[in-house]
Formats: structure tokens, C-alpha cells, sequence
């Protein structure tokens, strides 16, 4: 077969997969953009042109600029918490500190949280760790003589509960891609490094975090757009609350959608929503892409 015969082929057996993913995902972004314009309401039956004044109320909406700002906020510090505490264990499990006979129980021990339903793990944290009366947590600071903690009380608490939680349950992800990334590095590489005198902090700053840094880009990045758009955790704990104050842009959508009937607005914030997850995206590509040399020098 000659290159446009192999190329024609490879075409023909892609295009049911574009196909499907442009039905599956772009259709439904159009018709958000078209709905958006309108004063769609779910209950009534004629649904009036508005041009952009959903966009223009979402901007002066503090409910919506707040829950723009903690979802941004709480994604970063949430793919940051991960990405440093996966690398940490993922490491100890490279290093080869942990006995090998343990360390493949560790491994799946440490992926039991990736594998369960996101609403198990919250309801979980909720009733049996987070509740006032019967959680652990509470048990625990009884025990120790320290006042009861309610978690859901206030901003800070709720957040923080939150975070714990979401750390725990995705943290895992980051451990499985760092330490495959961690095992690519050369052996030999490492062990001259030892014979040269290099302690460990040198060599991870050196020698593992330089070679690692695609991969922790990698790690950074499928996390941070997945904390980004998060819904079943933050329902199920706090359906935004105490008050909006934990109210992530997932729950504002499906709040303005489902409880109020506003699909215009709805789909208005979900099209902002789509363009700030774009936007941030671009801005750490950007930020952490390498950096091009005069003269095709490394």
C-alpha cells in the first residue's frame, strides 16, 4: 500500500471516534452557547431573546464571582497538596526505604481510595469522621480533652474539611503517575550521584525534580482540571454551605439549572465556566513549557 492508501485507511477507521466525540461534546457546548442567550426558563413555554444580559448578570453577580474565585483557589491548593504529598510517597516507595515484600501491598493499599465512588468517600467522611455526635474526628478530640469540632460551622472549617477529604481521595492518582515516572529515571544516573557524596535533597533538586518535571506537569495539570469541575464530593458534604460560602461553579450551574429553572443562566455560566478552565489551562502550558534556546542550544 503506498502512504495515501495507508493514510486513507487510518482516516476511514478514525472518523466513527471523531464522529462520536464531536456529537458527544461539541453539540452539547453549541446548544449551551444558544441556550445562554435566551431567558430559558424549565417551566415555561416560550423562551425569549436576551442576547448577552445572562453573561452581563453573572458578572455582577457576587454568588457567581465568589464561586468563581473558590473554585480556582481550592483547585490549585487542592493540586498542590496532591502533587507534593504524591511525590513524597512515591518516592519513599522508589527509594526502596520500604521493604519490597510490603511495598506492592502498599501500592494497592494507597489505590483503594482512587478505585471507590467519589459519594462513598464523601459519605464516608461525612458520618462516620466529620459528624458532631458519632464521628471519629470528635471521638478523637474528646478523648484528648479538646472542645468538639463542627466542621460544616463555618467558612474555614467547611473548606478545610473539604480539602482533607478531596487530598485522600485523589492523592492516590498523582502516587500511580510520579511513580511511574520515578522508575523511567536511570539507575545509574542515581547511584553515581551517591558515589559523588550527593545527599537526597540534592538529588531530588537535581537530578530526579529536573528529569521528573514533564511528568509532575502531567500529574499538575489532569488534576487541576478535574478539582476544577468537582460536584459529587462538594454536594454530598456541603452542598455549598454553611450559607454559598463553599460553592464551587459546578454547584452554582446546577443550582441555577435544577433548583431555580434558570437554564439560561445556567448554560450562560457554564460557557464562562468552559472559557476560565480554557484560559487557566493555557496560562500553565504556557508557564511551563520549555523554554526555546537561540541556535538550537540546550
Amino acid at each position: 500500500m503506498t502512504t495515501k492508501e495507508i493514510r486513507s485507511t487510518a482516516y476511514r477507521y478514525i472518523m466513527p471516534t471523531v464522529a462520536i466525540v464531536i456529537i458527544a461534546g461539541l453539540v452539547p457546548i453549541l446548544y449551551s452557547v444558544y441556550i445562554s442567550l435566551f431567558d430559558y426558563e424549565l417551566i415555561q413555554t416560550q423562551h425569549t431573546f436576551i442576547g448577552l444580559s445572562n453573561y452581563l448578570n453573572l458578572i455582577a453577580d457576587d454568588r457567581f464571582l465568589h464561586a468563581t474565585v473558590f473554585t480556582v483557589v481550592f483547585a490549585l491548593v487542592a493540586t498542590i497538596c496532591e502533587v507534593a504529598l504524591g511525590f513524597v510517597l512515591a518516592y519513599l516507595l522508589y527509594s526502596k526505604n520500604i521493604a519490597p515484600t510490603f511495598s506492592s501491598l502498599i501500592r494497592v493499599v494507597m489505590l483503594i481510595p482512587y478505585m471507590v465512588a467519589p459519594v462513598v468517600i464523601s459519605f464516608t467522611f461525612k458520618t462516620l469522621i466529620y459528624d458532631v455526635n458519632f464521628g471519629y474526628l470528635n471521638a478523637v478530640l474528646r478523648e484528648i480533652g479538646l472542645p468538639i469540632l463542627n466542621v460544616f460551622s463555618g467558612k474555614w472549617n467547611s473548606s478545610i474539611a473539604v480539602l482533607i477529604m478531596e487530598i485522600f481521595l485523589r492523592t492516590p492518582f498523582t502516587i500511580l503517575i510520579l511513580y511511574a515516572g520515578l522508575t523511567t529515571i536511570s539507575a545509574e544516573l542515581i547511584e553515581a550521584s551517591m558515589i559523588d557524596g550527593a545527599s537526597t535533597w540534592t538529588k531530588i533538586r537535581r537530578i530526579i525534580l529536573p528529569i521528573l518535571k514533564p511528568v509532575v506537569f502531567v500529574a499538575f495539570i489532569f488534576r487541576f482540571m478535574d478539582a476544577l469541575k468537582m460536584f459529587d464530593e462538594m454536594y454530598v458534604l456541603t452542598r455549598g454551605g454553611p450559607g454559598y460560602t463553599t460553592e464551587n461553579l459546578s454547584l452554582f450551574v446546577a443550582s441555577q439549572g435544577f433548583e431555580f429553572s434558570h437554564m439560561g443562566l445556567a448554560s450562560a455560566a457554564s460557557v464562562l465556566f468552559f472559557i476560565i478552565v480554557a484560559v487557566v489551562c493555557a496560562l500553565f502550558f504556557r508557564l511551563f513549557q520549555p523554554k526555546e534556546t537561540k541556535g538550537g542550544e540546550a
